[in-house]
């Protein structure tokens, strides 16, 4: 695998972000842009289930994107409560498709915990989405997107013991806003993922592979 540290312009801030690339002679890989869990509550690019994420979608030859959100690590200003980060994910997402080696038509997108929130405010804003994987969302976030309009496959994944996502609220939630999207639930999961990122990062990888790849 190989990993480049970036940095992009999200309006006025400027952020970081780590690209990895699939060893191998394909010209055109596909992608994933991976957001990151809540801040406050130490999440960032760094994050051990990210990492573990991305690996794994490289074993699959998937380049992946993971960045930092505002008034994360080294990106520049400060927490906006998931408002300025949709443009921050908006940016990332226009720095991926441009990418050299990447290749714009099959890409994926994937939020976890506060940045599935993210990424479901501003997916009807975001252009060629090929598979699109939701990570302990809350029901509120699920109720406020525009899921019943999409086009491509959509998985949401939530843990049995999540006192955040709770898995009976949303999957009320996709059944009255999205009933094509599946929603799984991950026995003894916990919103941390804890013990469980290993799981998690297989079953992510694997609908990748099924959803861009085909």
């Amino acid at each position: 695998m190989r990993q480049q540290s970036i940095a992009f312009n999200s309006k006025s801030y400027t952020l970081e972000g780590i690209i990895t690339i699939p060893n191998g002679n394909s010209k055109k890989f596909p992608a994933v842009l991976v957001g990151h869990p809540h801040p406050i509550f130490g999440g960032s690019m760094s994050s051990m289930v990210l990492q573990l994420i991305s690996r794994t979608l490289d074993s699959s030859g998937i380049a992946t994107m993971r960045f930092n959100f505002r008034g994360t690590g080294n990106s520049q200003g400060s927490f906006d409560q998931g408002k300025g980060e949709q443009d921050d994910l908006k940016a990332a997402w226009n720095v991926l498709r441009q990418w050299p080696g990447i290749d714009k038509n099959r890409l994926g997108l994937m939020g976890i915990s506060f940045s599935s929130s993210v990424a479901l405010g501003c997916i009807d804003k975001i252009k060629g989405i090929s598979g699109l994987c939701i990570v302990s969302p809350t029901e509120n976030s699920i109720l406020k997107a525009n899921l019943n309009k999409i086009k491509y496959p959509s998985l949401v994944l939530t843990g049995s013991k999540d006192k955040v996502s709770k898995w009976d609220s949303v999957q009320e939630a996709l059944n009255n806003m999205s009933p094509k999207t599946q929603l799984q639930v991950i026995e003894n999961a916990d919103h941390n993922w804890t013990h469980k990122e290993n799981e998690l990062a297989s079953i992510v990888s694997q609908f990748f592979t099924d959803s861009i790849i085909g």
